[in-house]
C-alpha cells in the first residue's frame, strides 16, 4: 500500500518540477522578445482586430508598438487607441 501511494504522488512531483523548469526558462525567452522587440530598426506593432455588431472588421487597437515604429510613422503614445481617423487619416481618393 505505502508503494502504491509512492506512485501516485510521484505524478504531481513530476508535474510540479515540469512547471518549476518551463517558468524558468519562460522568463528569458520573455526577455529576449522584449529587447528584440525595442532595438530592431523595423517599424513594429502588434494590435487587436475590433469587429462590428455583425462581426466585420471596424478598426484595430495598438497593443505594443516598438520605438522605431514611433519614429518611423510618427505616430506616438498609440498604445491602447485606435487606429481610425483622425489617428491615420485616409489617403486620398479611398
Amino acid at each position: 500500500m505505502a508503494n502504491d501511494q509512492h506512485l501516485n504522488e510521484q505524478p504531481q512531483q513530476l508535474t510540479d518540477s515540469a512547471k518549476v523548469r518551463q517558468s524558468r526558462g519562460t522568463q528569458p525567452a520573455n526577455d529576449r522578445y522584449h529587447a528584440l522587440f525595442r532595438l530592431i530598426g523595423q517599424g513594429f506593432h502588434i494590435s487587436e482586430l475590433i469587429h462590428d455588431h455583425t462581426g466585420r472588421p471596424a478598426d484595430w487597437r495598438f497593443l505594443e508598438v516598438n520605438p522605431a515604429f514611433e519614429q518611423q510613422t510618427g505616430l506616438q503614445q498609440v498604445v491602447g487607441r485606435l487606429g481610425r481617423l483622425p489617428l491615420i487619416p485616409k489617403p486620398t481618393g479611398c
